[in-house]
């Protein structure tokens, strides 16, 4: 009995000694992880307008970056909302959310991109596509609520949610989106972005009730029958990946190969890191993507943009190395000089993938020997 006593108390001193170990080991890490966030929101607060719209890249002197992208502008203000939110973040934050409704309002619920000329903003008329500039909008807006924002700081919200909720609806077609009106094609990374954005604007409003009850109830509604139908319908069970999307005429997008990336290696993770997607299932996905690129050192063949979104996946799939490496390799591209095509959007996804990690190491550091054994990482 003595000596079961002696070795439960060494493996108790021990356990103590590799915990602390684990909080040094940490706290570096979670401090280094801070510093980055509130880079890449500086520099995203410093590609907002008076107005409050946000540039693809202030910082770059080619006229493209100067262009006002909503479905990217959205991503960079949610890395605005991810960690320890300041109030100049929620203030940011706050200043798009209102322009953006002005000028859905404006628009009659028609989101387009904006370009900038002799100091008058005018819109190009167009978007990518309809489906997806709304979802992020929505989930934009609900991040923001769920981050203790007012929404009743968010001037005419019950408007412009009901412009977009009739914008979908002229779109949706037996649970999901099209791109438009005039481009029937169903993609899977829209849609996935879709289910995100009504998922989160209706949780968000539930809390509100009021004249947001019936608004909280479609877009709740809406969610279910997108997340639903993007499994029944694009999940490829013999060859266990997503379709990329459907055609016009109801026929599946041709898969062209794990080692073409856009769209459809990298549409592969969208549905787990929007939410519709379980971890068991994702992991391989998200296994065959890291067998197929280098993209933690920054190298995808053919890629001109940076896909910070693989560094969120890869924290939400338990691989906090090679979102690390991502970020460091990041930091230590654009540490000087910031020209597009990098963009605000980019600084978004490292904020919330940076945040994440933080979480994760919070976690990691006060795991035994014993759990240590059995959670990887």
């Amino acid at each position: 009995m003595a000596f079961g006593l002696i070795m439960i108390l060494i493996y108790i001193i021990a356990d103590c000694r590799y915990i602390s170990d684990r909080h040094v080991i940490a706290a570096g890490k979670i401090t280094h992880l801070q510093e980055v966030i509130e880079t890449e929101k500086l520099w995203i607060k410093s590609n907002q307008s008076t107005d409050g719209y946000i540039y693809m890249n202030a910082s770059s002197d080619q006229q493209k970056s100067r262009e006002i992208n909503p479905y990217f502008a959205c991503q960079a203000v949610r890395g605005l909302l991810a960690g320890d939110v300041s109030a100049s973040d929620m203030t940011a934050a706050e200043q798009y959310i209102n322009w953006q409704i002005r000028m859905i309002i404006e628009q009659n619920g028609v989101i387009t991109n904006y370009s900038e000329a002799d100091g008058k903003l005018n819109s190009t008329g167009s978007a990518d596509s309809v489906d997806a500039y709304i979802a992020v909008f929505l989930d934009l807006t609900g991040r923001y609520i769920k981050a203790g924002g007012n929404i009743d700081h968010l001037q005419n919200l019950d408007t412009a949610l009901t412009l977009c909720s009739e914008e979908l609806k002229k779109i949706l077609n037996n649970g999901m989106t099209a791109v438009s009106e005039t481009n029937k094609t169903v993609y899977l990374m829209d849609n996935a972005e879709l289910y995100e954005g009504c998922r989160q604007i209706s949780s968000m409003l539930k809390g509100n009730g009021g004249k947001y009850a019936e608004l909280a109830a479609w877009y709740g509604k809406t969610a279910d029958e997108c997340k639903r139908k993007i499994n029944a319908s694009l999940w490829n069970q013999k060859e266990k990946r997503y379709e990329v999307g459907i055609n016009p005429d109801g026929s599946k997008l041709e898969f062209q190969g794990w080692d073409v990336f856009y769209p459809d290696a990298i549409a592969q993770i969208y549905p787990y890191i929007c939410g519709v997607q379980k971890k068991s299932e994702a992991i391989d996905l998200y296994q065959r993507i890291c067998q197929q690129y280098d993209w933690q050192h920054l190298q995808i063949p053919g890629e001109e943009f940076e896909w910070p979104e693989l560094a969120y996946a890869a924290t939400l799939c338990g691989d906090p190395e090679r979102a690390e490496l991502y970020v460091d390799e990041f930091e230590n591209k654009y540490a000087v000089q910031r020209k597009y095509p990098l963009h605000t959007a980019n600084a978004g996804w490292v904020a919330i993938s940076g945040s994440h990690m933080i979480s994760e190491y919070h976690q990691w550091e006060n795991r035994g020997i014993i759990q240590s054994l059995f959670i990887r990482s």
